[in-house]
C-alpha cells in the first residue's frame, strides 16, 4: 500500500521537508504508515526552553537518586 488521503490519519504532508522518516507498523494485520517530517521552520520554536529545563530537571533528579541508592548500597 501507499500513503493516500484515504488512509491518512492526521495532518498534511510537507511539500519539501528537510528530513523525512517513514516506517511501517503492523497492528492486528493492518499496516499503518508512520511518516515523520521535519524542517528548519520548527527550530527554536515555541516553548523550546521549557523542554530543555524539563529534561535537565529529570536528569538531575535521576542522578541524585542514583547517588543516594549507590551510597545506601555501599553501606550494607
Amino acid at each position: 500500500e501507499e500513503i493516500s488521503s484515504q488512509n491518512k490519519l492526521y495532518g498534511s504532508r510537507m511539500a519539501h521537508p528537510a528530513q523525512e522518516v517513514k516506517s511501517v507498523l503492523n497492528v492486528a494485520g493492518r499496516n499503518w504508515f508512520l511518516v515523520w517530517q521535519g524542517s528548519t521552520a520548527f527550530k527554536n520554536g515555541p516553548k523550546t526552553i521549557y523542554a530543555f529545563w524539563s529534561a535537565g530537571s529529570v536528569l538531575t533528579l535521576a542522578l541524585f537518586l542514583v547517588v543516594i541508592i549507590e551510597m545506601m548500597a555501599t553501606r550494607t
